[in-house]
């Protein structure tokens, strides 16, 4: 294959290209155009309007006991949470999900204060939708947060046996300040490698949609003009 020919053809393209400012035009402007159109539709996680909702049923059901349980997720940044002191039926949560109104509905069902006191499971029922990512971290935003709660439940008892069976107030023993300091720092840890990208990671932090849908439309629009190239070439 003679190179200096490929190299001559090359050139003889890039000069005809430059020679005409409606090629310029459309090979360097209208990608970034397109690619901040695109962008912009697409939406940001950090952006307030396009941030997924959790919605949560029945909280009247849950007094100040499912207080904690929702603090974290009021704080959550990558969804709003929305809370509604009536209670809802499992078809109406799922024709939520399925009209992409909300990414998670946690129905919160009658006697949860009291099951919570008797050391019994409470009446919890969490719907999502496992095809979409947003929903899936709403999930795993209330998993971690019932979690959290279960766990120490289970370390008053621990520590005052007899409040299973009453009033986890009664645990006196336990500090709660000193449980936090526990969880939030714990004595042993657990070094875990993650074959990916994680949250909080300076170089390796989780991309919004416009860092795909950007470059993917200036790659188009690239290979669109080399296919208008490649009859010279041929």
């Amino acid at each position: 294959m003679n190179g200096g020919l490929i190299t001559t053809i090359i050139g003889l393209r890039l000069r005809r290209v430059v020679a005409d400012r409606t090629n310029v035009i459309w090979l360097l402007l209208m990608p970034l155009v397109f690619s901040y159109m695109m962008g912009q539709l697409m939406g940001n996680w950090s952006a307030s309007s396009s941030k997924p909702t959790l919605i949560v049923y029945g909280v009247a059901h849950g007094g100040e006991v499912i207080a904690p349980l929702l603090a974290p997720l009021a704080e959550h940044p990558d969804f709003q949470l929305v809370t509604r002191d009536t209670s809802t039926t499992t078809a109406r949560a799922r024709a939520l999900l399925e009209q992409r109104r909300v990414s998670g509905a946690l129905l919160v069902g009658e006697g949860f204060a009291d099951s919570v006191a008797a050391g019994q499971r409470p009446p919890l029922r969490f719907f999502h939708d496992t095809d979409r990512t947003s929903s899936q971290r709403v999930r795993q935003a209330v998993e971690s947060a019932f979690a959290h709660v279960a766990v120490q439940a289970t370390a008053r008892t621990l520590v005052d046996p007899d409040a299973a069976a009453g009033d986890p107030a009664l645990a006196a023993g336990f500090d709660v300040a000193m449980y936090d300091s526990l969880i939030a720092d714990p004595r042993v840890e657990l070094k875990v490698a993650t074959l990916g990208r994680t949250r909080g990671e300076d170089l390796l932090a989780i991309s919004d949609a416009r860092h795909h849908s950007g470059p993917s439309y200036t790659l188009m629009f690239v290979l669109m003009f080399l296919l208008l190239s490649a009859k010279d070439l041929v």
